[in-house]
């Protein structure tokens, strides 16, 4: 078995419209409500929640899902989206978030990264980003609109995954994926296992670390 840490980093830049953050925040709350019930999720998960814009913000340290209280607002619009400041940030978090201490039944604490974005950074990657690939097991991009560029994905993501055709609608099946993805990587963490995506998804890209 392993622990497993999970970030979820949120894009809170003007771009984020009101109506796009309530649903956003109301799919997160059904996704940790669900959770809960998990036996294997509530005593191996711990959770912490990132806003980005002009500048960045955790807006809770790792925290048990058994303890967790969802940050309300998860998202407060205003400024531009700088994703790069938002990495350079996330290496020194994950480096400084320790949370789970050394048990011989458990096996590693790299922590998942998922990243909800409505908007391109102002900042652009030439390469890829090896310091956050070499701090995480997996790292997730979900792009809300249309608009978002590929080359951001991919760029710093191991699987990007858009909605076919509604972004918003797709959340909660997102989430149901996501779900099944944590229990086999509890469960299974020696092997790279992903669980097929819905039709209603398609990955932009998926390669493993």
């Amino acid at each position: 078995m392993r622990r497993l840490p999970i970030y979820f980093l949120i894009e809170s830049s003007s771009g984020m419209k009101s109506e796009m953050h309530y649903i956003l925040e109301d799919n997160i709350s059904a996704f940790i409500s669900k959770a809960r019930s998990s036996a294997l999720m509530i005593e191996d998960l711990a959770i912490s929640f990132i806003r980005i814009n002009s500048e960045v913000k955790q807006l809770n340290p790792l925290t048990y899902l058994s303890e967790l209280q969802l940050p309300i607002p998860l998202v407060e619009s205003g400024g531009l989206f700088d994703l790069k400041n938002g990495l350079d940030c996330l290496i020194k978090i994950i480096e400084n978030d320790k949370i789970f201490p050394y048990h011989p039944r458990y096996s590693g604490s790299k922590p998942f990264v998922i990243l909800f974005l409505s908007r391109n950074s102002i900042s652009k990657f030439d390469e890829e980003i090896k310091p956050i690939k070499s701090n995480i097991d997996l790292f997730i991009t979900y792009a809300l609109r249309n608009e978002i560029e590929e080359n951001t994905q991919k760029s710093i993501s191991n699987y990007g995954i858009n909605s076919i055709n509604q972004q918003l609608e797709g959340l909660p099946i997102f989430f149901k994926w996501l779900t099944k993805l944590i229990e086999i990587r509890l469960q299974h963490f020696t092997e790279y296992i992903i669980p097929n995506l819905p039709v209603q998804l398609t990955f932009i890209n998926s390669n493993k670390q």
